[in-house]
């Protein structure tokens, strides 16, 4: 049994943002390649609606998960998609079944 986590989170930016959450997931994915834990960090763009976005992450357990989620870059850039998003940020958590 493992306790690694990944997280799959879905963001749907206004329309005529997208480049700003490009821009923030850029700056992120910088910041989070440092931390400890993390297995993985893979923003995408969906290529059939340019405002539709996935953030793929892994990391060893969900503790170094909680304490990525609770620095200052993660606080700051969940304000800021308060401004860029349309809809709430959707986040489910999975385990690998294979």
């Amino acid at each position: 049994m493992t306790d690694k986590v990944c997280v799959v989170v879905r963001l749907q930016t206004k329309s005529g943002r997208e480049e700003s959450l490009r821009h923030l997931m850029r700056s992120l994915k910088e910041k989070t390649l440092q931390e400890e834990g993390l297995l993985r960090y893979e923003p995408v763009q969906s290529q059939q609606d340019p405002t539709l976005f996935f953030l793929m992450e892994e990391w060893t357990s969900e503790t170094v998960l909680n304490t990525h989620l609770a620095r200052p870059h993660m606080e700051r850039a969940f304000s800021e998609l308060k401004t860029i998003l349309a809809a709430p940020l959707e986040i489910t958590y999975c385990r690998a079944v294979a």
